[in-house]
């Protein structure tokens, strides 16, 4: 089903869209909900031609970062930032052209006082923003945990990931001897989701990572790199969850 969403594989270079918001209230940062972040960005999706993506099984291709600069409180007045990054060029086109003047994230408003494109660049370096997520067992929603001693089935699994996605985007296969040339954990996180009134908690890590060397000179390498960096690693990224910097 994705296959007839995403029709430009190849179209032009991939772009993240920063948009600038300003909150209408003063509210804690951690009162805000990934998951309402997740919502606002369907609700703008909801009458262009990727409407249906949010009920495709599978990989949605797209990430988000969380709303920064952070600090204790969301102070009203002041100016945010939010970053949606997608390896669809037209995607993020389509968000950018349908984005409204308020932003609603719950019960909290934004408005919406800029919103551009940005082109990044391979990095030799990522640092995640958001933590990466990856089951250990989905059919009794256990995560991988770190600090449980899972380190290789972790990569074992955010490899398996990174080439699952891939082939499904760009419909071809790419070989590689390790997904990074070296890591640092950082450390691992329990983030609180708020669905529809209930609760549940996602277990990830963050992590900063080398690139390595290769994937500077080899251009399907290069490819494969860069659509990593604006889909997200790991799972749940439409969750927002596996961005990086």
């Amino acid at each position: 089903m994705s296959k007839k969403i995403f029709k430009q594989r190849e179209g032009k270079r991939i772009m993240r869209l920063v948009v600038d918001l300003v909150p209408n209230q003063t509210l804690e940062y951690r009162a805000l909900n990934q998951y309402w972040i997740h919502s606002f960005i369907w609700d703008v999706l909801k009458d262009t031609k990727y409407s249906t993506l949010h009920d495709v099984k599978g990989f949605k291709f797209f990430s988000f970062s969380s709303i920064f600069p952070i600090n204790k409180n969301i102070e009203e007045g002041k100016k945010y930032h939010l970053i949606i990054s997608s390896p669809s060029h037209d995607l993020i086109k389509v968000l950018k052209s349908n984005f409204s003047e308020l932003a609603f994230f719950g019960n909290y408003s934004f408005k919406i006082v800029g919103k551009r494109l940005v082109k990044p660049k391979l990095k030799p370096v990522w640092q995640t923003s958001t933590p990466i997520v990856l089951y250990k067992d989905n059919k009794k929603n256990q995560y991988i945990k770190i600090t449980k001693g899972d380190v290789r089935l972790f990569f074992e699994r955010l490899v398996d990931n990174a080439l699952k996605k891939y082939k499904a985007f760009f419909l071809e296969d790419i070989e590689i001897e390790n997904l990074f040339e070296s890591y640092v954990f950082r450390k691992q996180v329990a983030v609180k989701l708020e669905k529809r009134g209930s609760e549940f908690i996602i277990i990830g890590s963050h992590w900063k990572f080398n690139v390595p060397k290769i994937a500077f000179s080899d251009e399907q390498l290069k490819r494969f790199y860069l659509f990593l960096y604006d889909c997200g690693l790991g799972e749940k990224n439409s969750l927002g969850f596996g961005f990086v910097n």
